[in-house]
């Protein structure tokens, strides 16, 4: 979550690499919630951020290692609070997407 200048708000963090299982939701109430082998993972994703009042964007980064990638090319550093293709602690942050929040408009 971003403010109106675009400064980190919240942030959840979402692991992609190595994914080799899905989940798998019951039918039935009171099942649990099992994980399969998969050859070739497909589907979507939820992630729940809380959002304050000064919330005016969501944004989706990649934080890669600037000298430590994995096979994927995904970094390997935990994620911090840098700006579009800056370097944050030897990492690099890089915006997927940026959406406004409707009905969020007005002053901070």
């Amino acid at each position: 979550m971003r403010d109106g200048g675009g400064r980190p708000l919240t942030r959840v963090t979402v692991r992609t690499g190595d994914v080799d299982s899905s989940e798998v939701f019951p039918e039935s109430d009171g099942e649990p919630i099992t994980r399969v082998a998969v050859a070739r993972p497909t589907g979507a994703f939820t992630v729940v951020v809380p959002a304050p009042p000064t919330a005016r964007s969501i944004a989706s980064i990649d934080i890669a290692a600037a000298d430590t990638q994995d096979a994927g090319g995904r970094g390997t550093e935990p994620p911090g609070d840098g700006g579009e293709g800056r370097r944050l602690g030897g990492s690099i942050v890089t915006e997927i997407t940026s959406i406004a929040i409707e009905g969020r408009g007005g002053t901070e």
